[in-house]
């Protein structure tokens, strides 16, 4: 399991988000489309990290930022690039 984090800046507003992939392709396929933008048209990628993780990552609390899954993120992503 690969987890992605992607902190985007957009107008002064922080937003944070965490994103699980299969495997370290795919991960890099987010980042990818990530550096051209956030899930708004505004929002510039200012810090992202990769990790590993042996086992399968669950989250247990996530108060302050979005957790996706590889395919809703990409799905999210294309809408905005579509308006």
């Amino acid at each position: 399991m690969w987890l992605v984090y992607l902190r985007f800046d957009d107008n002064n507003e922080i937003k944070t988000y965490h994103v699980t992939e299969i495997n370290k392709i795919e991960a890099e396929k987010i980042l990818a489309l990530a550096e051209k933008h956030g899930l708004s048209a505004t929002s510039k990628l200012v810090k992202y990290a990769i990790f590993y993780a042996h086992a399968t990552i669950k989250p247990k609390h996530v108060p302050n930022f979005h957790f996706y899954k590889g395919n809703e993120f990409t799905s999210r992503w294309e809408k905005v690039k579509a308006s």
